[in-house]
């Protein structure tokens, strides 16, 4: 294992070379600094509703080249988006999608987390997002998408499910 001083400029020079290379693949970027900041704040802002007026505004680049730029980032499988939804039960409304960042490595290195970041002194809220982020990515990665449950309910369906709606379980209790 690399010592954490190695790991952050790796994984900063990973992200410099997705931002130069992997992109232009996909769409020509006039502000390859504007797509590391939206990066910075997708890995900040992991398993959290994103406003892109908001992103627009932290990164300063116009919404319509915020949301090109996540329509990219989701291309090169960097985050994974949530769209809003509304449950039928409890009538909670998500109005803006969840993005969750697909490595929890990356994004740990992005926001120079260190080893007493994870300690358990520190606000364990903050650390939040992260971990339901790297539960999803392992659950996505696990579970063959093919398998399905009792009523041909995809795997996928029930992942995505469980993490929008924050259920404590993903089936009703048994009559036992």
């Amino acid at each position: 294992m690399l010592p954490l001083s190695s790991r952050q400029p790796q994984c900063r020079d990973y992200i410099d070379a997705v931002v130069e290379r992997d992109v232009g693949d996909i769409n020509l970027v006039r502000k390859p600094d504007g797509l590391r900041i939206v990066i910075d704040q997708m890995a900040a802002r992991s398993a959290q509703e994103i406003s892109i007026s908001e992103l627009a505004k932290l990164s300063r680049l116009q919404p319509v080249t915020v949301e090109q730029y996540l329509d990219i980032l989701i291309r090169l499988s960097m985050p994974i988006k949530l769209g809003a939804w509304t449950s039928g039960v409890s009538k909670r409304e998500i109005k803006n999608p969840k993005y969750h960042f697909a490595d929890s490595g990356i994004a740990c290195a992005l926001r120079r987390f260190t080893k007493d970041t994870f300690s358990i002194e520190n606000n364990w809220q903050a650390l939040g997002g992260l971990l339901e982020s790297f539960v999803l990515n392992e659950l996505l990665r696990a579970v063959p998408m093919q398998w399905s449950c009792h009523g041909y309910v995809p795997v996928s369906q029930l992942i995505y499910a469980a993490f929008r709606s924050n259920a404590k379980g993903l089936f009703p209790p048994s009559d036992e």
